[in-house]
């Protein structure tokens, strides 16, 4: 008995969704269009008999848009939206169905370029009364500073009642406390080492968190035992207004195009699919993104990007959609980022924990670069492959090149690496002092040479074993 149409649309769907995720870095784009595109053998030739050929044939097929507009106001949310599209094109080109039918066994063969996506001038700006994530953003981050303060006076302060209560007298200070085992050293906080307390009377309780930065002093946080309230740098959370906010997003080019060739071949006993992408493309030119807080001009965000783009090329794999194991054969893969610039509000620059991160980055002016982020991968057979990353910024430059195994096994793929090699160049003082810390607090030296970390890797690539590093 020949397998029922509905049968396979149900292996198709079930293949689609929970397999072809396992390619994802190299086929989210392709998702949704191979299952249509797989469906489509069924809608034109599932009746096809014995012995019976079927050819179909669609020179070009889309959606065409030019020089679109759309204006839209919401009163009551004052919400003003408005956008423009100079061009827009998606479509198919050269789809071509085979359908051939030799005795028990039946063959669907789909060959078609695309989807294909052309956009260009795309232009959107919203206006709209929403809370100042900027000030939101400040105060969960001054509640998670101050919060090791908050903790640790609360327990000095359960503690001095309980020493008061036993001993008769009020403790003379922090170090009494620990001394006769009412507070334990290695107790959170106090084992952070970030704050510092201090017992100043019986009313008074001070927690200092000393200053990186000699244009800035010590934050002191005091709390008075008698009125139960906070003094000094204490941040209280307080609700967070909604202002107007002007919000712009241009686009100045999207383009899309892939080649593909797909085989579709079923009997009683299994239903074999092949899928083969000779090259593939998708690219995002000129993206800028502005948001504008009318109460503060100064804290403008704004957020530029050269191109983002991912490339695929001779990408080959095969399944049975009987078990849903899909095989990969050969292929490549390609990610690449060029010249992110993301500027930061000054009200968040000049917070002090953050600006001496920006600091140690080498960040001056609130503008944080990446110039390239670059990873190519390609799989030579169905057990090996090549990998090679870049990552370069002012502040550090990562490069990593070697091979990978995979396992495919059960419907799982599994990357290691052999023979890889990572190199980091850390550039700015910044960067440096901070690698040399993080080595002093882990006690651990990493390799060098000229200045540059070497680190040689093998194993699982999410958790490589790393060789040269010393204990």
């Amino acid at each position: 008995m020949k397998i029922g149409s509905f049968k396979v649309i149900q292996l198709i769907n079930k293949y689609c969704y929970n397999n072809i995720s396992s390619f994802s870095l190299i086929l989210f784009p392709f998702k949704a269009t191979i299952r249509i595109m797989l469906i489509s053998f069924f809608i034109i030739g599932i009746r096809a008999q014995q012995k019976e050929k079927g050819n179909a044939n669609i020179e070009n097929t889309g959606l065409y848009l030019n020089n679109l507009s759309i204006d839209w106001i919401r009163m009551e949310k004052n919400l003003q939206f408005s956008g423009n599209l100079k061009t827009f094109q998606f479509g198919f080109k050269n789809v071509n169905l085979l359908s051939n039918q030799l005795n028990s066994e039946q063959k669907y063969n789909l060959k078609f370029h695309g989807p294909e996506i052309s956009l260009s001038g795309l232009k959107i700006k919203v206006n709209t009364y929403s809370p100042n994530w900027i000030n939101k953003y400040i105060q969960d981050y001054q509640q998670k500073r101050q919060e090791p303060a908050i903790i640790g006076i609360s327990i000095l302060d359960a503690a001095i009642d309980s020493f008061s209560n036993i001993q008769k007298f009020t403790p003379r200070s922090f170090d009494e406390l620990v001394m006769k085992n009412y507070i334990k050293l290695d107790q959170f906080p106090f084992n952070q080492k970030t704050w510092n307390f201090k017992i100043k009377n019986s009313h008074n309780i001070i927690a200092t968190l000393p200053s990186n930065r000699s244009i800035r002093s010590d934050q002191k946080i005091i709390y008075d035992r008698n009125a139960d309230e906070y003094y000094g740098d204490y941040q209280p959370i307080i609700p967070i207004d909604s202002i107007d906010w002007e919000i712009t997003l241009l686009v100045k080019e999207v383009n899309q195009t892939f080649s593909t060739e797909a085989t579709l071949s079923y009997t009683k006993e299994k239903t074999n699919f092949e899928f083969y992408q000779k090259k593939g493309k998708f690219n995002i030119i000129g993206i800028n993104l502005e948001a504008i807080p009318k109460t503060n001009i100064i804290d403008l965000a704004k957020f530029n990007l050269s191109q983002i783009g991912l490339e695929t090329r001779e990408l080959a794999f095969s399944a049975d959609l009987s078990d849903s194991i899909p095989i990969l054969h050969q292929g490549g893969g390609r990610f690449i980022l060029r010249n992110l610039n993301v500027n930061i509000p000054t009200s968040l620059s000049e917070e002090p924990e953050i600006g001496i991160y920006l600091e140690k980055l080498g960040i001056w002016n609130g503008a944080f670069l990446i110039r390239l982020i670059d990873l190519d991968i390609k799989i030579i057979s169905e057990r090996m492959g090549e990998i090679k990353f870049r990552f370069q910024t002012p502040y550090i430059n990562f490069n990593l090149d070697g091979d990978i195994s995979i396992h495919q096994k059960n419907g799982n793929t599994l990357l290691h690496f052999q023979q890889t090699v990572l190199r980091i160049n850390p550039i700015s003082l910044g960067v440096r002092t901070f690698i040399h810390e993080w080595e002093k607090k882990n006690n651990l030296t990493m390799p060098r040479k000229s200045g540059a970390i070497i680190l040689k890797m093998n194993g699982p690539i999410n958790k490589p074993r790393i060789d040269g590093l010393t204990y």
